[in-house]
């Protein structure tokens, strides 16, 4: 009698220890943190202004951290929502996931008044030029940057196939911009054309591991330094509690 009470007693204690730490691990999703670093070469090579970025990305969400804030764009059952955050003022603000599409992909797009948008397959030009960066051989391919989605530079993109944890982070990144901007976006048609021609861009060359940008007589560069398969909390990709929402500059309703 006294065996059957304590075993009934330890299936107890495990029914509420699941309990606890089920609630726990569903908050918790297998992803990727990629660490990045940004800065300057001036005219005469010398390197400026660094700063470090660092990417955290999950099935639903994808959160970008730098000196200039932090961004959040996360997946809500059929729908996206993009958030701004200023950690100084402990402010955020909402933003339509639909402000990425001219801001990060605008640079591959033509459109005129006749024929609407459509995606530029002349942007991305590969070279024969290879250089090993962080210890992967990556080919330099050539892309005309479009900054404001108007005034065309130069820029260069380090892609490699070899790096396999940046492919593979890079892949679930994309994806969640994909879901998001199909999500809250009337141009289905172009965004699909556009996420295809990444897609195919991505299998041929592989992921871009260093991009250079030329402008007003510097050259702005975006190095990946590191990238590590981790568990990702769902807590950073939630609004901390302190912050006051404040009103969205593109916000034309105000």
């Amino acid at each position: 009698m006294k065996g059957l009470i304590a075993m009934k007693i330890r299936l107890w204690v495990v029914a509420i220890a699941v309990l606890v730490i089920l609630p726990a691990l569903s908050a918790q999703n297998t992803g990727w943190k990629i660490e990045q670093i940004t800065y300057e070469l001036t005219k005469d090579g010398k390197k400026t202004n660094e700063q470090k970025q660092t990417i955290y990305v999950s099935e639903k969400a994808v959160r970008i951290e730098n000196k200039d804030g932090i961004t959040i764009l996360k997946l809500e059952g059929d729908s996206a929502v993009l958030y701004r955050l200023m950690p100084q003022q402990k402010q955020y603000m909402t933003l339509s996931p639909s402000w990425l599409v001219m801001g990060m992909f605008g640079s591959f797009m033509k459109c005129d008044d006749q024929a609407g948008c459509q995606v530029d397959t002349t942007t991305i030009k590969p070279t024969d030029e290879y250089e090993t960066i962080n210890g992967y051989k990556a080919r330099k391919v050539n892309v005309t940057v479009k900054m404001m989605g108007m005034m065309e530079v130069p820029g260069v993109q380090w892609m490699t196939k070899d790096w396999k944890e940046l492919n593979q982070a890079m892949k679930l990144y994309m994806q969640v911009f994909k879901k998001a901007l199909l999500s809250s976006s009337r141009r289905d048609k172009m965004l699909k054309d556009l996420f295809d021609y990444f897609d195919r861009v991505a299998e041929k060359y592989g992921q871009t591991v260093k991009s250079e940008t030329q402008i007003f007589g510097r050259t702005s560069v975006t190095e990946t330094v590191a990238v590590k398969q981790i568990t990702v909390s769902s807590d950073l990709f939630k609004i901390p509690s302190d912050y006051m929402q404040v009103a969205s500059p593109f916000d034309m309703n105000r």
